[in-house]
């Protein structure tokens, strides 16, 4: 699923993330949210971090993409 290209950079995603991660510690009282991203996607990698997110870690060869194992990073934020 992707975003048509004259959507990207307005702020959709960060927007998105914030009401999400509000959600969760608001409504659903969580006390930590995690997540994954591609560590190549600068874009995906800087939604996360203007919501808070702290990189903990990376998942090595996590998830099979493109023909080959890929890492994730594991960003989080605690509420």
């Amino acid at each position: 699923l992707c975003a048509p290209r004259e959507s990207w950079g307005i702020g959709y995603a960060t927007e998105a993330t914030g009401r999400l991660l509000a959600f969760g510690f608001n409504e659903l009282c969580l006390h930590k949210i995690s997540a994954t991203c591609d560590p190549e996607n600068r874009a995906s990698v800087a939604v996360l971090a203007k919501n808070g997110m702290h990189r903990e870690g990376v998942l090595g060869d996590h998830i099979y993409a493109r023909g080959q194992w890929r890492d994730r990073l594991l960003p989080s934020v605690i509420g």
